[in-house]
């Protein structure tokens, strides 16, 4: 075995960052030598094994959030985007864009939304029956220049 001398060969060898290496010697009770860290062969082998069994102990397991597959974190239990969530808005609720519009009660002229009074369209978009049927009646109502007539070409 050849012989590690730093935490950063020994750290690539294993797979891991050279501060996670530093930061398990200091726990172990080893310190650097002068300036410089020096490694024995023996601890080398030790620390090696110890990633090793780390990595292969523990398989990932999936964040607790109903439907997600990610990975979760070790410390929070929680995958990254769930996690993010988490800190900025302090709930893991479910967040489209479309909380404010599920939040009105009615429409822009007033009318209340109710279930006699609404279209619910395919994709969540809600409309007021009754301004609809107003803007179809003005459509179809006479103006004061005659009938709304459309010019359709004669046919040779």
């Amino acid at each position: 075995m050849d012989e590690v001398t730093t935490p950063r060969e020994l750290a690539e060898r294993a797979g891991v960052s050279a501060e996670s290496v530093r930061k398990l010697l200091a726990r172990r009770g080893f310190t650097k030598f002068g300036t410089r860290w020096r490694i024995h062969p023996f601890l080398a082998a030790e620390i090696e094994a110890y990633y090793r069994q780390a990595r292969t102990a523990r398989p990932p397991v999936p964040c607790p959030v109903e439907g997600c597959e990610r990975p979760a974190g070790a410390r929070s239990g929680l995958c990254p985007a769930h996690r993010k969530r988490l800190r900025r808005y302090g709930d893991l609720e479910p967040r489209d864009g479309a909380a404010h519009q599920r939040a009105k009660t009615h429409c822009p002229k007033g009318h209340e939304y109710t279930l006699e009074n609404t279209y619910v369209f395919a994709d969540g978009r809600r409309r007021c029956r009754r301004c609809r049927l107003d803007a179809a009646l003005a459509r179809k109502r006479p103006t004061a220049s005659g009938p709304l007539v459309r010019a359709v070409p004669e046919s040779p």
